[in-house]
């Protein structure tokens, strides 16, 4: 029997941390696949920049994911594309160093974006997922968390941390609301090429992580918005509840 794939054209998203990586490349997929797109971060020349790249079906929205304010303020912005039927939480925030350091200043920064920011976006949205799903609508939340969440590393405790807790509130929401149709994806992807290695404050671990590509092919931020994409164009019927998307030497 042949199932048919869902189909992304028509369809809205919201996607945060918009303004470059992970983000940028999924917004531009989604964009390519027919959705319209609500792109969130808190660097507007970015955004600006990107939406105009992206064209009309691409909303920028500046907003600090942490802030419930600018949060619910996005719901009003995104109204002018429709309702919201795709929720890509990928904000994030790694500032590796040794817990011995004390950095608390990091790691509550890392908790309020990468955790509660991802809380509030599901919070403010969570109303028209529910309504699309309950219209016989395909309606999605992919939370993007990271290898990190089950592989310990030295320096990356707090980060990897915050990542597992998205992947915990992933399997939880997906449990409260499979019921009502809602897919939850917890998308965890390995070593990236992207700007998180310039939030780390620590020299030798921001070298690290600098030159990781010298060891090891890393993944582009296009190959993780093709997952993305992938975990929503599945049938309606079929939940990609967690999905590892890694560099191939990563793996071994």
């Amino acid at each position: 029997m042949t199932t048919r794939m869902t189909a992304v054209t028509d369809r809205v998203a919201v996607v945060t941390g918009a303004a470059s990586g992970i983000g940028a490349a999924t917004a531009r997929h989604l964009i390519d696949h027919g959705a319209s797109v609500v792109l969130v971060a808190r660097r507007v020349d970015h955004l600006v920049d990107l939406a105009n790249r992206l064209g009309p079906r691409a909303l920028a929205a500046p907003a600090d994911v942490t802030d419930p304010d600018a949060v619910a303020g996005l719901v009003d912005v995104a109204a002018a594309l429709g309702t919201v039927d795709i929720l890509v939480n990928n904000a994030g925030l790694m500032s590796a160093n040794p817990l011995v350091d004390k950095r608390e200043d990091e790691w509550r920064r890392m908790v309020e974006v990468n955790l509660t920011g991802t809380l509030n976006m599901t919070g403010a949205f969570l109303p028209q997922l529910l309504t699309a799903a309950a219209s016989g609508r395909p309606a999605d939340i992919v939370n993007v968390s990271s290898t990190g969440a089950d592989y310990s590393m030295p320096g990356f405790a707090v980060y990897g941390a915050t990542k597992a807790a998205i992947s915990y509130l992933s399997a939880a929401l997906r449990t409260e609301l499979a019921a009502r149709t809602l897919r939850v994806t917890d998308l965890k992807p390995g070593g990236v090429h992207t700007e998180l290695a310039s939030h780390t404050s620590n020299p030798p671990i921001r070298e690290q992580l600098a030159t990781a590509h010298e060891r090891m092919r890393l993944l582009d931020p296009d190959d993780v918005a093709d997952a993305i994409v992938y975990a929503i164009t599945r049938p309606a019927h079929v939940c990609v509840s967690q999905l590892s998307v890694l560099p191939v030497d990563q793996a071994r």
